[in-house]
């Protein structure tokens, strides 16, 4: 049967899974490297100005922006730097963070968070108790 595969070991094993099948239309090869994708900082750019948008009208509230990079963007510690310098920061946000759900040890899943703007942070985990292996 077509488009039947098995799941890998870390994967859920139950709910949808899709695959992407078709051509990237964007080239992510850089992103390894530390070079920022084509159209990212014009995309991150319209998220920053819908942010500021919503914030507003909490000019008494610290206001910050949680992010959760996704596919091949999935660590962006490679290339936030680059992307800060290429975008401008609307006023009212006061912080920038990444909040994220992945492996943090090889049979853990946790929580990372990093602070990503005003200041690069080093990333931080938190285990949440999930395991990819049951331990016996």
């Amino acid at each position: 049967m077509e488009g039947v595969h098995e799941r890998d070991w870390d994967e859920p094993p139950t709910g949808i899974r899709y695959t992407f099948t078709g051509e990237m239309t964007a080239d992510l090869t850089g992103v390894e490297s530390g070079d920022i994708p084509d159209g990212l900082p014009h995309a991150f750019e319209r998220l920053l100005a819908s942010a500021s948008l919503k914030f507003a009208s909490h000019d008494n509230a610290r206001r910050i922006l949680v992010l959760d990079f996704i596919g091949d963007l999935r660590h962006p510690s490679l290339f936030v730097e680059k992307l800060f310098q290429a975008v401008a920061v609307p006023g009212n946000v006061d912080e920038i963070w990444m909040s994220t759900h992945a492996l943090v040890t090889e049979l853990h899943y946790g929580w990372i968070h990093q602070c990503l703007w005003p200041k690069l942070d080093r990333p931080d985990s938190d285990l949440c108790g999930e395991t990819v292996v049951p331990l016996a």
